[in-house]
């Protein structure tokens, strides 16, 4: 993915916002640079380089295994991001991988696994 691709994302989340029939958006993205995308999506929405996106949800989601694959987690990841659109706050952002809903800022992939996961902060 591109800044161009993510440049692109942005105008079809934002370009015709007030004639968007829907405030709940889903993504469906490559696993390799998922946070990276979401996180150009939360930065444009802090800049308000678009005019009032905070009332939107967007939850993006991918795949560990291809969909054509018999034990894909493809199908339960959409399932889990279309539901996180309709729980969590406007203005969220979210990565929506292995039954977890983690806000993007603090969202990280574990090397090891490749599982996503919540940033450990301490205090």
């Amino acid at each position: 993915v591109t800044s161009d691709d993510r440049s692109e994302l942005c105008h079809e989340i934002f370009g015709n916002i007030e004639s968007r029939t829907s405030s709940r958006i889903v993504v469906t993205h490559g696993t390799d640079t998922m946070i990276e995308t979401a996180m150009y999506i939360k930065n444009m929405i802090k800049a308000e380089d678009y005019d009032n996106p905070p009332h939107l949800v967007i939850a993006f989601t991918g795949a560990t295994k291809p969909e054509r694959f018999v034990d894909s987690d493809a199908s339960f990841n959409v399932g889990c991001a279309v539901a996180a659109t309709a729980c969590c706050e406007p203005g969220s952002v979210l990565i929506c991988m292995n039954g977890n809903v983690i806000p993007v800022e603090q969202c990280v992939r574990d090397e090891e696994s490749g599982l996503f996961r919540r940033k450990v902060i301490n205090k």
